[in-house]
């Protein structure tokens, strides 16, 4: 998704960057919302899924909500392409935070010799 929002702000060079970009903005949104929330809830520790949750709704709906305000502002500012380049930052933020889950062993307690 990093990329395919990079392409996306790049995309008055021409259409087949902002098409690529979508494309992988709505794969990598798909393997998010599906493929993610089932592997993660298989490897967080049961005693604190509440808080491993919210983190996770948290990355899907504070950037849902914020969208309205980022809009107004990147209409005031007259244009866009700064907000897909700030949603690309935002991602591989995200995607360091996600490498740090540690996974658990056969006994139930985190893997820390990743």
């Amino acid at each position: 998704m990093v990329l395919g929002y990079l392409l996306v702000s790049f995309g008055s060079a021409g259409e087949l960057y902002y098409y690529a970009g979508m494309l992988l903005c709505g794969i990598g949104w798909a393997s998010t919302i599906s493929i993610v929330f089932a592997i993660y809830t298989e490897s967080v520790d049961p005693e604190k899924m509440g808080l491993n949750m919210s983190v996770f709704n948290c990355s899907l709906v504070l950037p849902a909500l914020a969208v309205p305000g980022l809009l107004s502002l990147s209409t005031a500012l007259g244009g866009g392409r700064w907000m897909f380049v700030l949603f690309a930052l935002c991602l591989a933020v995200s995607f360091g935070f996600w490498c740090c889950v540690a996974e658990r062993n056969s006994h139930g307690n985190p893997d820390h010799a990743r």
